[in-house]
């Protein structure tokens, strides 16, 4: 999980630990108390546009092993008040970025909040830009 603000970690643990009980989803003898504190978890505090454009990005070497089979972006909305918003759904070098970051067993989920049909449309453009279909 990458979340550029830490202290939205921190105040999570502090105030939402039923949200990091990972007993219902991961059942074995190494399972952690807390779901970050799982050895199978990769929790990163930085910014995840720069940490996909500069680890998956055209100028970056793609290390298989470093690919994801799911990407969950929860993330602003293209049409909030946000001059960068727009760039997560739009930005070619991002979008490619996202996708060189999937491996062949490709999931890839957005938060949608606002007209939809619009979002859709500048990500399909942006995808078909770089030449995926």
């Amino acid at each position: 999980m990458i979340e550029i603000d830490g202290g939205v970690v921190n105040l999570s643990t502090k105030y939402l630990p039923e949200w990091q009980d990972c007993s219902s989803i991961a059942r074995h003898d190494r399972c952690a108390e807390w779901c970050f504190d799982d050895e199978r978890a990769d929790l990163r505090v930085e910014d995840a546009l720069a940490y996909f454009n500069d680890n998956f990005g055209s100028a970056a070497e793609v290390d298989a092993q470093e690919q994801f089979d799911v990407l969950i972006m929860d993330c602003l909305d293209p049409n909030d008040d946000h001059p960068f918003a727009k760039v997560l759904y739009t930005d070619d070098g991002y979008v490619t970025s996202l996708y060189d970051a999937l491996t062949e067993m490709v999931f890839l989920s957005c938060k949608l909040v606002k007209p939809l049909k619009l979002i859709v449309q500048q990500t399909r453009m942006a995808a078909l830009r770089i030449g995926l279909q």
